[in-house]
């Protein structure tokens, strides 16, 4: 039996991947809020943050750090019960893929992120 979800799958991850190339604080707060519950937690294994605003300083810090790239989706959605993954690449300024890797979510009840697990690069052999 599946839940029943007030927000489509493919709105929250468009929001998510949103979150992460808005570059002004205002349109990532909104984005935030379209993909996350209120205490939605992000973990990585650089990152482990929690709660709006620190979802949006985590991306603040992160944009910091890779100036001018971009994030992308660079898979389908594979979702099942509350589960939802995707593949992603980072982008440099030249379009050249700097980074990539996969993420895994949980979704709350009204179809938001309550959690993503983010592993980065290839899986190991």
């Amino acid at each position: 039996m599946s839940k029943v979800m007030t927000q489509d799958v493919r709105t929250t991850v468009d929001a998510y991947f949103a979150m992460w190339n808005a570059g002004d604080a205002a349109a990532r707060a909104e984005q935030i809020k379209k993909a996350w519950v209120a205490n939605g937690r992000y973990v990585d294994p650089a990152r482990d943050f929690e709660g709006h605003d620190a979802l949006s300083k985590m991306v603040e810090a992160a944009r910091a750090h890779y100036v001018g790239h971009t994030i992308r989706q660079s898979s389908g959605i594979d979702a099942h019960h509350d589960l939802i993954r995707f593949a992603w690449q980072v982008l440099a300024p030249d379009g050249g893929v700097h980074v990539t890797g996969i993420d895994i979510g949980v979704l709350a009840d009204d179809g938001r992120l309550q959690r993503i697990t983010g592993f980065i690069g290839d899986l190991p052999e």
